[in-house]
């Protein structure tokens, strides 16, 4: 460390330094404000709020405003539908992970009866564009984790009737 100066000394001057950075970046960008204060006038400034004009440019396209018919309409992409299906596959998912984890140490064969049994209390899920990738989780998952080769189409057998 330098000897020559004190700590005193060099706070000072880093202070010193951080007062004259902040004085000149406020002179800086706020310098009409300054001077309107230092004039005694209003500080509203009437240019720097301005409204919207009528054409802002079109910049995305005009929008459409048409509600979707009855035809048009599907429960599957309804936002309510699709964020309690979606809190219910994130549940699904939690209760995949601790049947998994339970069954590291059994039979390949004693699989099946307790994922056939988790997914028919999710029989929701039976019919939705969900399906496909809980089963390829639920495959991918029991591949890597315990140990068993199972593919899709066999998960797929582990999911209650349709209901259409």
């Amino acid at each position: 460390m330098l000897q020559s100066i004190s700590w005193y000394q060099f706070f000072t001057v880093i202070g010193g330094l951080i007062v004259a950075y902040y004085f000149f970046g406020a002179i800086y960008f706020y310098s009409s404000e300054i001077k309107a204060l230092l004039k005694g006038e209003s500080l509203q400034r009437k240019d720097i709020i301005k409204k919207p004009s009528a054409d802002p440019g079109n910049l995305i396209g005009k929008t459409v405003s048409q509600s979707p018919t009855q035809e048009e309409s599907n429960p599957d992409t309804d936002e309510a539908t699709e964020n309690v299906l979606m809190g219910t596959v994130a549940d699904l998912v939690e209760e995949v992970k601790s049947v998994i984890i339970k069954s590291e140490s059994l039979q390949r064969d004693a699989i099946s009866p307790k994922f056939r049994e988790l997914l028919s209390r999710y029989s929701i899920l039976v019919d939705t564009h969900y399906r496909p990738t809980i089963s390829l989780f639920i495959a991918d998952t029991l591949t890597d984790k315990a140990g068993y080769v199972i593919e899709r189409a066999e998960v797929d057998t582990w999911w209650p009737k349709s209901n259409s």
